[in-house]
């Protein structure tokens, strides 16, 4: 038993060893907290409607969609209700967030996702809407 258990903890550290630092533009993160990247961080508004507050507001650990500057849907908590909905998620909450330098991916087994892609330091694409394009406020 000593031997299965010493086997196992060696397999177990080699598999998990490699370069933590690696320079790759994409980082997928498997969580319940959302992380948008920096370059999207903030107030943003459909282009096509230049007279509209924010509508989309993402801060460090959310994104929310806002009504009359109210945040009335916020997914940070909305993924972390499902979640409390299945109990036992182990650690695989099924969230995945992709970051690049130009895009911003969430994909969910809750079927609830969004796909943004930057287009410009205040513009960038709503794949969901029909590519529709949003302005930094």
């Amino acid at each position: 038993m000593k031997r299965l258990i010493l086997l196992s903890s060696f397999f177990l550290l080699f598999s998990c060893s490699g370069d933590e630092n690696e320079s790759s533009t994409e980082n997928i993160n498997s969580g319940a907290i959302i992380n948008p990247p920096d370059w999207i961080i903030g107030d943003w508004r459909f282009k096509s409607n230049p007279n509209a507050g924010a509508q989309f507001r993402f801060k460090e650990d959310d994104y929310c969609d806002v009504y009359e500057e109210e945040e009335y849907f916020c997914y940070k908590y909305t993924f972390e209700y499902l979640i409390s909905l299945g109990a036992d998620v182990g650690s695989d909450p099924g969230i995945t967030e992709i970051i690049s330098e130009n895009e911003y991916t969430v994909e969910s087994k809750y079927e609830i996702g969004f796909h943004f892609i930057r287009v410009s330091e205040d513009e960038m694409i709503y794949v969901e809407e029909s590519n529709a394009r949003l302005v930094r406020l």
